[in-house]
């Protein structure tokens, strides 16, 4: 089977997934093709594979806007099967269908589903390094590899049956959508807020990791715009940890999840 591999990760949750299936699915002798979703991403047509793949994290019960940006820009998938994955932090909220349905605007048709809970790694920047509340929130990793090692079947056996997903309706829907609406005031508010502390040595790592294009090195200073999805990739990226939301954050661990010791077995 060919299949294409549309991705959008932060911190990396949704990262090491994908990588991980990338891998397994080409050791069980499929033909795997893997893209990053960054800002701008106009993909050519993909009409030569067999099926689509598309995975994402929950950002306050939504899709991220840069994924679905992407998506809004993909070629017509007449009426080729995908399937969605998304790591998130506690509940998935509306995004599994936001998602479902950009795609299938797009004349895709959703056959399977999967959610996969693992470390919140924008909460965790509300801990302390060697904390209890960090070694609470890190204990999501070691369900979730279990999750994780079931994906690669589950999504080769929804190829095979090819009949559309139904996706359940959740009660709770709108109280996250009061809490989201709040949650991209706070987005707005803390955006700005971000800067890097004297500990930067100016190696360009976080320009690079911006899904949105949105940081830039100017006249040996880091600037920060305003096009900020609070990923907080280059939070935890930064080689030298030098990357700070105003005074909140400067105590918190930085999360990297090949260096989980739950998920360092899914990268053997």
């Amino acid at each position: 089977m060919k299949l294409f591999l549309l991705y959008y990760s932060g911190a990396g949750n949704t990262q090491l997934v994908a990588t991980y299936l990338m891998r397994q699915l080409r050791r069980m002798g499929h033909s795997v093709t893997t893209k990053f979703a960054k800002k701008g991403l106009k993909l050519p047509s993909i009409s030569g594979y067999d099926g689509l793949i598309v995975g994402s994290p929950v950002y306050a019960y939504q899709p991220p806007d840069t994924l679905l940006e992407v998506v809004k820009h993909l070629p017509k998938l007449k009426s080729m099967p995908v399937y969605t994955f998304m790591t998130k932090g506690l509940i998935s909220g509306n995004a599994p269908l936001a998602l479902a349905n950009a795609i299938e605007s797009k004349g895709g048709i959703v056959i399977g589903h999967s959610e996969i809970l693992m470390a919140d790694t924008l909460f965790l920047l509300t801990s302390h390094r060697g904390s209890l509340w960090e070694w609470f929130m890190l204990q999501a990793n070691m369900l979730a590899v279990r999750q994780i090692k079931r994906l690669p079947h589950k999504v080769i056996k929804a190829f095979e049956r090819k009949s559309r997903y139904r996706f359940r309706k959740k009660l709770y829907v709108p109280l996250t959508n009061i809490i989201a609406r709040e949650f991209h005031r706070f987005v707005e508010e803390k955006s700005r807020l971000f800067f890097a502390d004297e500990k930067c040595d100016l190696c360009g790592a976080c320009v690079g990791l911006c899904p949105n294009s949105n940081i830039r090195i100017v006249d040996e200073k880091v600037i920060f715009g305003e096009d900020c999805d609070l990923c907080v990739r280059c939070v935890h990226r930064c080689p030298q940890e030098a990357i700070q939301i105003g005074r909140y954050i400067a105590k918190a661990p930085r999360y990297v999840p090949q260096r989980d010791r739950y998920l360092r077995e899914l990268m053997k």
